[in-house]
């Protein structure tokens, strides 16, 4: 009786063990807005993010300030080329390309921001700009 009862036990704490595991992460498939801003609010301080391989995720570029404002909210898609993982925890945000080693963004990834403007069809001494271009690149380090 006793030994079934440690079985029970055990397996009843490997449940709440792997439920607890599912609950702290997410894909950024799923991810909602309420749930993003429950992270922006710090209500939520403990997850990790899944962007996986072939996953396409809309994003939105916004422009505010002083000079110049958006005037609508398009969304374009971008698409995950590797597999990796986000991790808030404690307001502290790492990265992991395993899903078990999470590093600062600084010793994982590095970048640029680039901002230029597209001419109307292919003439390229052709004005007026008919987009101005933002490019956002990302390189693992």
């Amino acid at each position: 009786m006793f030994k079934k009862m440690t079985v029970l036990f055990g397996a009843l704490l490997l449940c709440t063990s792997l439920m607890a595991q599912v609950r702290d992460s997410i894909r950024a498939t799923e991810l909602g807005i309420n749930f993003l801003t429950k992270i922006q609010k710090g209500e939520i301080q403990n997850v990790t993010i899944e962007f996986r391989e072939g996953d396409h995720l809309p994003i939105n570029i916004r422009a505010e300030g002083d000079l110049f404002e958006s005037v609508d909210n398009n969304s374009t898609l971008i698409e995950i080329k590797k597999n990796f993982f986000i991790r808030i925890y404690d307001s502290e945000v790492t990265m992991s390309f395993d899903g078990v080693t999470f590093k600062p963004f600084k010793e994982t990834v590095g970048g640029s921001l680039s901002i230029g403007a597209s001419p109307v069809g292919n003439d390229t001494n052709n004005f007026p700009v008919s987009a101005i271009g933002v490019l956002f690149k990302a390189f693992i380090k």
